[in-house]
């Protein structure tokens, strides 16, 4: 499994440096949000994708907006937020509605939440405790579906790092519900960071990853041609 973190503050070298010594290694991957939250998280930025993807590290968008009664409803605000805040992003890229404090969260509302997200080229996400009765209903209702799963369930109480072997022994699945990430502990380093795990491969559940440069195509140089050209009046003389 892989390990990262997410923060409500903006990453810059100090909190990475801080996120290393604090998880023993550098994060695999990074958790940012797209609004303030109302609690004013600070929203990722397209230059804060970028730094940390220089760094190898990918990044989860996580919507902590409203949950509005309507699935589709945040659907339309989480794609505006992210279109708002990062322009153009890979198609399929994935963003994590954070319903753990939503209301009436029922397979109904996933779906509509799960089509409008589809339908608007990216794939669906949910943060959300899965030992909650109606969320685990919901999800057991859905778990045909191809949502990726965060689950918030810490390890150890607030504040406190997991041990190695807390780690390792983390089970892949909760009441019968495989999940992929999985915050497993919160508020550490002095309540700037949440610790998660990776249950997969960040590119293909939809995290933004470094995209690699385009090489450019090899151009011909002027003595490439001219040697063609001398190869061509060469065959032309043989058939001669």
């Amino acid at each position: 499994m892989l390990i990262g973190v997410d923060s409500a503050s903006a990453v810059d070298d100090a909190l990475l440096e801080l996120a290393t010594r604090t998880i023993g290694r550098k994060p695999a991957f990074w958790g940012r949000y797209l609004t303030d939250g109302g609690v004013g998280a600070t929203p990722v930025t397209r230059m804060e994708v970028d730094y940390l993807n220089s760094h190898d590290i990918a990044v989860a968008l996580i919507y902590n907006g409203p949950i509005l009664p309507d699935g589709l409803d945040v659907a339309d605000k989480a794609v505006s937020a992210c279109a708002r805040l990062l322009g153009k992003t890979p198609l399929r890229t994935t963003i994590f509605a954070d319903i753990e404090r939503g209301v009436n969260i029922d397979a109904g509302w996933l779906l509509r939440f799960h089509n409008a997200m589809t339908g608007c080229g990216f794939r669906a996400g949910i943060y959300a405790p899965m030992a909650s009765p109606m969320i685990h209903k919901a999800l057991f209702v859905m778990n045909e579906t191809d949502i990726v799963l965060w689950d918030a369930h810490w390890l150890v109480p607030l504040g406190r790092m997991p041990t190695g072997p807390q780690i390792e022994e983390c089970p892949a699945a909760d009441l019968g519900i495989r999940w992929q990430l999985r915050q497993i502990a919160g508020n550490v380093a002095a309540g700037k960071l949440d610790v998660n795990l990776m249950n997969g491969n960040p590119t293909e559940l939809g995290l933004l990853v470094p995209q690699a440069e385009k090489q450019p195509a090899p151009q011909n140089t002027a003595k490439d041609r001219l040697l063609a050209i001398a190869d061509e009046i060469r065959k032309i003389a043989e058939q001669i």
